[in-house]
């Protein structure tokens, strides 16, 4: 290598600056340069590659020499494992610790767990979506405002213009009997953005129905018709599409007019075994409960509730493919995940799906009926007693919910209509606007 780069030198010194040789002689030079700069390429490739085989080979025999002195990580866990006492996780669920001895070929944690659950990050962010991917999109006024006013939607803006430009609502229809339809169209016009969008890969989207149209059953089949229409005009198709409705009174009472005219609905903001049966006599497609509120609360366990939920709409079989789908939220730790893995649905948080992709395989690796949301009662687990027949009025359906569920649904649902409440002044200032 050095006499290469000794024969590459020699011919390439000039005795003067190239500027002032004749032109013959500084074409040859620089052809000269050329040929040393290229040289020097070379043996800057060859003299890594063999530096790098080197330590290569260095290492590797260190690391042999090492690993026979001392046991391996993955033998040292296993057996600190044997010798402790199995671990009992949070609130008593019997929940395993996360394995994290990694064995070769082994799936990471959020593979495994996307075996078992349809996994979707809890947080609307396109980045988010095309970081981590999710087959059930969300459209709401919540995820709508918090679009706008963190700009990561750049085209959140456009859509809300062309929302009011929308002619049908302008004209074709009586603003008196839709006083949402700019609201719908807009939820429309995101939902078919977001089951459009490449990096997300949705399957389904929720969209909000809007809180005017809880008023009466009427109303909500009528509001779920225009979106449903505005849906199929920008084609599609009706089974992508679910309509979000919370689980109070007047919500449980649209989700049994929805169902009779063949609309899909995710039903929110359920807290209570109570709210989930009635929900599933009212032929919900999806129930969402909210693990982390309730534990919040530090009067109910939601982990429990959520395993409930799960054995009473799937009727005790878990393939039963005509039982509601059980969406879990409101995931705070891993230990949440664990136990509730299994379930239709998870929704976690981005940084706990980046700790999941991070930790190697061996929790999620099946949801057995002593693992995750199929697990069984604890010894102190009863469940409640289930309503009957369907409730038509709201003192029944309280009197059914404990005391924490009807807080948390109070503040949900206030929750939901102030943010209902301020998309709309936002589009009717820009109605004026424009």
């Amino acid at each position: 290598l050095l006499l290469l780069l000794l024969l590459c030198l020699g011919p390439a010194v000039a005795p003067q600056p190239i500027a002032k040789m004749p032109v013959r002689q500084s074409r040859l030079a620089v052809g000269r340069r050329s040929t040393l700069a290229l040289c020097a390429c070379v043996f800057s490739c060859i003299a890594s590659s063999t530096l790098r085989s080197v330590l290569s080979a260095a290492f590797t025999s260190g690391s042999a020499k090492a690993a026979a002195r001392t046991p391996s990580v993955a033998s040292r866990a296993a057996s600190r494992a044997s010798a402790a006492p199995a671990s009992v996780g949070r609130l008593g669920h019997g929940m395993a610790p996360f394995n994290t001895a990694a064995s070769p070929g082994m799936k990471n944690a959020l593979q495994q767990l996307r075996g078992l659950s349809a996994i979707v990050p809890d947080e609307f962010s396109l980045e988010q979506y095309e970081e981590f991917g999710s087959s059930l999109a969300f459209v709401s006024s919540r995820t709508i405002l918090e679009a706008l006013e963190s700009e990561s939607w750049p085209r959140m803006g456009d859509l809300v213009e062309e929302a009011q430009g929308n002619e049908e609502c302008a004209v074709d229809w009586d603003l008196e009997e839709a006083p949402n339809c700019f609201e719908e169209s807009l939820f429309v016009l995101v939902g078919r953005d977001l089951l459009a969008h490449p990096g997300g890969a949705f399957g389904t989207v929720s969209t909000e129905l809007p809180a005017t149209a809880l008023t009466s059953p009427a109303a909500a089949v009528a509001s779920a018709g225009r979106m449903m229409a505005m849906y199929r005009d920008l084609g599609v198709a009706a089974d992508r599409v679910l309509f979000r409705v919370p689980a109070n009174y007047w919500g449980l009472r649209a989700v049994a007019a929805l169902s009779k005219a063949g609309f899909a609905s995710h039903v929110t903001h359920v807290y209570s075994l109570a709210q989930a049966a009635l929900a599933k006599e009212a032929g919900a497609f999806a129930v969402q409960v909210y693990v982390g509120r309730i534990e919040r609360t530090g009067a109910g366990d939601g982990i429990a509730l959520a395993r409930q939920i799960y054995r009473v709409l799937k009727d005790g079989h878990h393939d039963n493919k005509k039982a509601p789908l059980v969406v879990a939220a409101s995931l705070s730790s891993l230990e949440d995940v664990s136990a509730l893995a299994g379930a239709d649905y998870l929704l976690v948080p981005p940084r706990l799906l980046r700790e999941l992709r991070d930790s190697p395989g061996g929790e999620f690796v099946a949801a057995t009926p002593e693992r995750g949301i199929r697990g069984p009662p604890s010894d102190n687990e009863e469940d409640p007693p289930i309503p009957s027949g369907f409730l038509l009025s709201f003192e029944e359906l309280e009197a059914a919910m404990p005391d924490f569920a009807k807080q948390l649904l109070a503040s949900g649902v206030e929750r939901y209509l102030q943010q209902a409440t301020a998309l709309h002044e936002l589009l009717t200032r820009a109605k004026e606007y424009m």
